[in-house]
């Protein structure tokens, strides 16, 4: 019993050891070096130059993947069939429109084959209740990105609590 718990053991061992890259098996990954008597860990990464993310090299670097990639997807014998399914979707008028309720309104965010960017939106509760409701536009984003000629994208909202 104990030879079999011994072994367990060192095979848990092993396992674990060989999930780590040995550093002579990369040396990109990291490298140890010696300051005031501490040990250090330094990495070094060939690909530093992508955190430049609106750097000349970084962007010709995306936009070729991005071209190797669609011409990949578009020659899938599949794809204008899914991209028009998915498109339609997206576009359609007859969807959902969920929301938050926060302090007596519901709010939406909204996107469809007019507003790409979308719309920032809010309505009374008993409107959403009743089934037609009268959106007020918070913000529209299209018209905010053809303004400030910038492609602005909505990631939600964080909103505080009323109560504190």
């Amino acid at each position: 019993m104990r030879l079999l718990s011994s072994l367990s053991a060192m095979a848990m061992a092993l396992g674990l050891a060989a999930c780590q890259p040995a550093v002579e098996q990369n040396p990109t990954m990291n490298t140890e070096t010696k300051t005031d008597s501490t040990t250090a860990i330094t990495e070094t990464d060939p690909r530093l130059w992508l955190e430049e993310v609106e750097g000349e090299k970084a962007l010709n670097w995306v936009n070729k993947q991005n071209e190797r990639t669609l011409a990949d997807l578009q020659n899938d014998p599949r794809y204008q069939t899914l991209f028009d399914e998915a498109l339609a979707i997206v576009n359609a008028t007859d969807k959902i429109a969920y929301g938050a309720h926060r302090g007596g309104f519901v709010y939406n965010f909204w996107q469809d084959a007019e507003h790409t960017h979308g719309l920032w939106r809010r309505t009374s509760l008993a409107d959403y209740i009743g089934g037609n409701p009268t959106w007020d536009v918070l913000l529209d984003l299209d018209a905010l990105s053809k303004a400030e000629n910038e492609n602005w994208v909505y990631k939600g909202v964080d909103c505080l609590s009323p109560h504190l």
